[in-house]
């Protein structure tokens, strides 16, 4: 903090002005999350993404058509998935073949997209149906995050899991021609000053399920392993990625744009390095 003096009928009042955002908690000492494939999983992949392929708007392959490439959750995820789109666009590799649109949509996270009559869906349906139709949307980002939990962390977990799972059922309902969904939880929590919407362990218990969902589901191939952002604050994990506090906005609970570039670039390196992004991504 700064402070400001002020005169005021002769007096010396020192006014706190605001410089920077004070931090709540700079990391939790918590093991880095780490999910990883199997060789199996892998290959399921690599046949995931070979049926990635330009589509007209009824859904037949054609060379003048698209593929959509969709991000869904909440603002958290809008953070994160613009700071990618940013990315692709300084770097000019998207294939012209590519469509992504953004169809999160503000405090909508797990428990609210597991529930099939959410106003998030039909969010969803508007955004994609006016840009393009619902069988040309083949790979999503999905990232979600329970906000404001109100169980213990592990219970919470429980639950996030269940609900990440009714999500991916509802969104192969709506996509038939998806291929692939690149999963992730929230990327940090401990700044939330208030400690109560994104807070911290819940944001990690909840990034530890992604490794069960990924192995456990049975449909589209689903993965979290290129594509979870989770770090513990200040602390760098395994391949570099930290978030500061300096990364956030005001509140703790949101990306600045130090942090959408920081968290987004990362989603583009990480995804660009991913062989089950080849041929459709890249």
């Amino acid at each position: 903090m700064t402070r400001l003096l002020v005169l005021i009928l002769g007096f010396s009042v020192f006014v706190a002005t605001p410089s920077a955002q004070d931090c709540f908690r700079t990391s939790i000492g918590l093991d880095p999350v780490a999910v990883t494939r199997t060789p199996a999983q892998e290959s399921a992949g690599l046949t995931a993404a070979s049926l990635i392929r330009p589509r007209a708007l009824n859904g037949n392959p054609s060379s003048t058509g698209k593929v959509v490439f969709l991000g869904v959750g909440m603002s958290n995820t809008a953070n994160v998935w613009n700071g990618f789109r940013s990315a692709m666009n300084q770097t000019g590799t998207a294939p012209n073949t590519l469509k992504w649109l953004d169809a999160t949509m503000g405090g909508m996270g797990a428990p609210q997209w597991a529930d099939p009559s959410c106003e998030c869906w039909d969010n969803l349906d508007a955004r994609v149906t006016n840009n393009n139709s619902h069988k040309q949307v083949q790979a999503i980002f999905l990232m979600l995050v329970t906000p404001y939990p109100w169980q213990s962390p592990s219970a919470n977990a429980a639950r996030y899991q269940a609900d990440v799972v009714s999500v991916l059922g509802q969104l192969e309902a709506r996509f038939p021609n998806l291929q692939i969904v690149y999963l992730a939880g929230n990327y940090y929590g401990g700044y939330d000053t208030k400690q109560d919407k994104t807070p911290e362990p819940h944001g990690y218990y909840e990034n530890l399920t992604l490794q069960a969902i990924q192995d456990g589901y049975n449909g589209a191939w689903v993965s979290a392993a290129t594509s979870m952002p989770w770090t513990d604050g200040v602390m760098p994990r395994w391949d570099g990625l930290n978030l500061l506090c300096s990364d956030t906005t005001n509140g703790g609970v949101h990306l600045n744009s130090a942090g959408k570039a920081k968290v987004g670039g990362w989603l583009y390196d990480s995804l660009m390095s991913d062989p089950t992004t080849l041929g459709w991504l890249r």
